[in-house]
Order: C-alpha cells, then sequence, then structure tokens
C-alpha cells in the first residue's frame, strides 16, 4: 500500500514572508531548524507568533505527523497533545492519519525516518539549490503496516534507543566537562 492509502497528506500553514516571533501569539509555529536527528520536535525552540483566525484545518492536532519537505533529510516527527494552537511552516506536510486503530502515528514517524525511506525521498527531490519532494511523492510512498502488536513493540525499541542515546550524550558532555576540569587545575597550578 501507499502512504494515500491511510493517510491524508497536505503542506503546512502558508506564512506570508518570514515567520514573526511574537511574544504572547496566538499560535506556536514549527519550523525545520526545530526538529532533532531522531525525529522529535524541539518544543522549546518553537516560536511565538500570530495566526489570524486559524481554521481547525490549518492546526496540528495530537497523532499528526509533520514530514520536512525540504533539505537534505526528510525527517518526520509525531505532534503530540500540543497545549496551544499550533501550525507548522509551508516546508513541512502534515499527514493526518485515516485510521488510528490500524496504524500507530509513532510507528508511521518512525517509517518515514528509515534509511530505505529517506532514500527513496533523495531519489525523488527536485531543485538544485534547495532540495525538495512534492506532495505527489510522500503520497506515493510505499508502506508496509504490520500488526498493531509489532507496530508497538517498534515504537518501545525506538523510543528505548532514542532515550540510550540521549543517555549516552549526556554522559559523554559531563566527562567532557570533567576533564576540562581537571585540565584547568592542572594547568592553573603550573602557573
Amino acid at each position: 500500500m501507499v502512504l494515500a492509502d491511510i493517510a491524508t497528506v497536505k503542506a503546512g500553514y502558508s506564512f506570508r514572508g518570514k515567520i514573526p516571533e511574537v511574544d504572547d501569539g496566538n499560535t506556536l509555529a514549527i519550523q525545520i531548524k526545530d526538529l532533532t536527528d531522531d525525529g522529535e520536535i524541539r518544543w522549546q525552540n518553537v516560536i511565538s507568533t500570530n495566526v489570524n483566525n486559524p481554521k481547525p484545518r490549518d492546526l496540528l492536532a495530537d497523532g499528526d505527523v509533520i514530514l520536512a519537505a525540504r533539505g537534505q533529510r526528510n525527517l518526520s516527527a509525531v505532534v503530540r497533545k500540543p497545549n496551544q494552537p499550533v501550525v507548522c511552516a509551508p516546508h513541512y506536510f502534515v499527514i493526518s492519519l485515516k485510521d488510528y486503530d490500524h496504524v500507530l502515528p509513532d510507528f508511521l514517524a518512525w517509517y518515514l525516518n528509515l534509511q530505505s525511506t529517506q532514500r527513496y525521498f533523495q531519489k525523488s527531490a527536485e531543485g538544485s539549490l534547495h532540495l525538495s519532494i512534492r506532495k505527489s511523492i510522500v503520497q506515493s510512498t510505499l508502506i508496509m503496516v504490520p500488526e498493531l502488536s509489532k507496530q508497538k513493540l517498534v515504537v518501545e525499541l525506538h523510543n528505548a534507543a532514542v532515550q540510550e542515546k540521549h543517555l549516552l550524550n549526556s554522559l559523554i558532555e559531563n566527562r567532557r566537562a570533567q576533564m576540562q576540569g581537571i585540565a584547568n587545575d592542572i594547568l592553573g597550578a603550573r602557573n
């Protein structure tokens, strides 16, 4: 099956020009820079802006999957229970599942971030200066959907791997700071 069989795909919210950052704006706006390599949204970096009369169809909902339409990597992430209205930049596609009883959003995001799917996007990308993929390419993405129990297992394993990576990076950064402190003590003692 293809993605269009299980989900609708639409472009992100269309801003005219640069997205203005507004303190206490009425809407959050996710931009390309707000996605990590692990397919997580950096909510602490998402800017606040004003969207005039946002329609419900413009706003992201719990379980929507966003997919970067531009760049070297077309990473995806799941939007989880936004605590205020949120949209994504037009450089994203918003993927909304038709049936949450058969496909988990987290599984779909994981699947879209797989190396094989990323290769498909890279081969299909267009543009010389800025690579981008068309909506029809995203809709035509082949999707293998195992039974729910296997999807849940994949999601659990993926989440555990991401947590392990965060922990290891934290330990590495802690060791680097520790070694810098030792170096400062040793070199400071020489002077």
